[in-house]
């Protein structure tokens, strides 16, 4: 199966599944996620941006939100979703975007790992006061995760110009942006 079927297929099941998706590029998606329920991020609604690269789904797509989120295992400045099974090793080609959107981030957002984290500052208020934790990611929800926010923001919060990261345009970008895992 070539790359452009397998993406065409997998775009396809997330629309089916209810998602709502937005072609960017021939490679890029941008994809609405709502919060997930009963967790502090319940309420919220981001844009996740979608690179599937030229050797997908040979290697994981690169995925980040676009509008901020407050949380131990994702990028402050960036948006960058740091799971491992978004790494080039624990990756598997049987693996698809509905695995992303309906296990891998929903199951990060109810179990954050404050032992691999990326931004240390949610990691350390999740293990220490989760209070004041929940109380940041709903603050960061009402003011950069509602749709409200979105429009008030053009559908983002990150600066998705800054070479290397939203304007991914060549494999040698997506290298450097995998780099980070």
């Amino acid at each position: 199966m070539n790359f452009d079927k397998r993406s065409q297929i997998d775009v396809t099941e997330l629309i089916v599944n209810g998602y709502k998706v937005e072609k960017m590029t021939d490679s890029r998606y941008c994809v609405r996620f709502d919060g997930v329920k009963a967790s502090p991020y319940e309420g919220g609604v981001w844009n996740v941006l979608v690179h599937l690269g030229r050797h997908y789904p040979f290697k994981p797509p690169v995925v980040r939100f676009m509008n901020y989120i407050y949380h131990p295992n994702v990028h402050t400045d960036y948006g960058i979703i740091y799971l491992d099974v978004l790494n080039d090793d624990k990756w598997s080609p049987v693996y698809n975007l509905c695995d992303i959107f309906q296990t891998f981030i929903p199951q990060l957002l109810n179990s954050p790992n404050p032992y691999d984290a990326i931004n240390e500052e949610a990691a350390d208020l999740f293990l220490n006061d989760m209070v004041q934790y929940t109380t940041i990611v709903e603050l960061f929800i009402k003011y950069y995760a509602t749709e409200d926010a979105l429009i008030e923001r053009g559908n983002t919060s990150y600066d998705t110009e800054e070479e290397g990261y939203g304007n991914i345009t060549s494999d040698s970008d997506e290298e450097r942006l995998s780099s980070f895992f």
